[in-house]
C-alpha cells in the first residue's frame, strides 16, 4: 500500500476517534470499520496476518475494541495521542511495542533493545529494521 493511502487510512481513524472521544461516542464504531476496512485492504495487497504492518492494525482494532468494556475507555485515549504521534512526527508507539515480542524480534530482549526500540527518532518504513539492527 502507498504511503499516502496509508496516512489517509490513519487519519480518518484519528478523525473518528477524536470525534468519539469528544463529541459523538457513535464514532468510535467508525473509527472500528475505517480500521477494519484498513486491515482488508492491507489483506488483499499483500496477503497474510503476521505481517508486522497487518499486526499494527489488528493490535490497533484490538485496542479500539477494549477501549468499549466499562472502565477502560482510557485505552481509547492512549490510542489518540499515539496516532497523533505517527500523524505529526512519523512516531508510532504501538510498532515499537510491537516490534519487542518474541515473534518479531531476532535477539533476545535486552535493555538496549527495549531503549532502542522505545527512543530512537522515527523511521521511514518498518520499525523492524531498526531493531533488527541494533
Amino acid at each position: 500500500m502507498n504511503e499516502r493511502t496509508v496516512k489517509n487510512y490513519w487519519l480518518a481513524v484519528a478523525l473518528c476517534l477524536a470525534i468519539g472521544l469528544l463529541f459523538w461516542p457513535p464514532a468510535l464504531f467508525l473509527a472500528m470499520a475505517v480500521t477494519l476496512v484498513q486491515c482488508l485492504h492491507y489483506l488483499l495487497r499483500a496477503p497474510g496476518v503476521t505481517k508486522f504492518p497487518m499486526q499494527v492494525r489488528i493490535g490497533f482494532l484490538g485496542l479500539l475494541l477494549l477501549g468499549q468494556v466499562p472502565y477502560l475507555g482510557w485505552i481509547n485515549w492512549v490510542q489518540m495521542a499515539g496516532i497523533t504521534a505517527l500523524l505529526t512526527v512519523g512516531y508510532c508507539p504501538l510498532a515499537r511495542i510491537l516490534s519487542l515480542m518474541p515473534w518479531n524480534r531476532t535477539r533476545p530482549m535486552s535493555w538496549n533493545l527495549f531503549t532502542t526500540a522505545i527512543f530512537s527518532a522515527p523511521v521511514k518504513g518498518s520499525f523492524l529494521q531498526v531493531t533488527a539492527a541494533e
